[in-house]
């Protein structure tokens, strides 16, 4: 999906953001590809869960910070923000076992 397309589903009219919505949109899909195996964007259903990951991203871009151990994710985050990290962690373990 383009820039455009995204900031027209989030309904963003400025170019304030056009820096960070790039790795917000790599991100989605990378979420998508890993929840369900394939991005294929001519699937609506795909586009739809595709541009939902987007906007839950965007909204909710925060982390909690803490002194003692960096940032941690606060027990309000979003499912999407805590299966993004799953994911993350999975891969990492992953990459470990086959390394």
């Amino acid at each position: 999906m383009t820039l455009e397309q995204v900031k027209d589903y989030l309904r963003i009219d400025g170019d304030e953001d056009d820096n960070i919505l790039p790795l917000m949109m790599q991100a989605a899909e990378e979420f998508v590809i890993n929840a369900v195996g394939e991005f294929d964007e001519s699937k609506a259903r795909a586009k739809m869960l595709y541009l939902a990951a987007m906007q839950d991203i965007y909204e909710n871009r925060t982390l909690t910070a803490t002194s003692t151990q960096g940032y941690s994710v606060s027990s309000n985050a979003t499912l999407m923000m805590r299966s993004l990290i799953t994911q993350l962690q999975i891969e990492q373990i992953t990459e470990a076992e086959a390394g």
